[in-house]
């Protein structure tokens, strides 16, 4: 949902703003590495996303290497993730996929118990 119609007028002046968002089916996959994601956030208050979603990611330690590989993340930033996601792991109780809610409240993102971050912001 956007906070104006989409329209002619759309593209002039100040963008419309993305005020709710629903995803439904979402998943990208590459060889053996999938990664799914549902869930419906909207922007508080402040404009940040507030919601939840849910996160499936198989084969997620390839999907670490390939960011450390394409110089996304380096060395150390991949293995702190990798532990940081193999506890989300076991908790899920498969150390190879992960499912796990994503919620984003007050400004911050968690993924399961784990902070990752603050949340985006939908209107500025």
């Amino acid at each position: 949902a956007f906070d104006r119609p989409l329209d002619r007028n759309a593209l002039e002046g100040v963008k419309p703003h993305v005020i709710a968002l629903t995803l439904k089916e979402t998943e990208a996959s590459w060889g053996g590495l999938s990664l799914s994601v549902t869930g419906a956030v909207r922007a508080d208050d402040q404009g940040y996303a507030e919601g939840q979603m849910t996160v499936n990611a198989r084969k997620w330690q390839d999907m670490v290497d390939a960011a450390v590989t394409a110089n996304m993340l380096t060395q150390t930033a991949g293995d702190a993730v990798k532990t940081g996601l193999g506890l989300i792991a076991r908790l899920s109780g498969d150390k190879h996929e992960i499912t796990a809610p994503l919620k984003f409240s007050g400004g911050f993102m968690r993924l399961g118990p784990v902070p990752i971050g603050n949340a985006p912001k939908l209107v500025k």
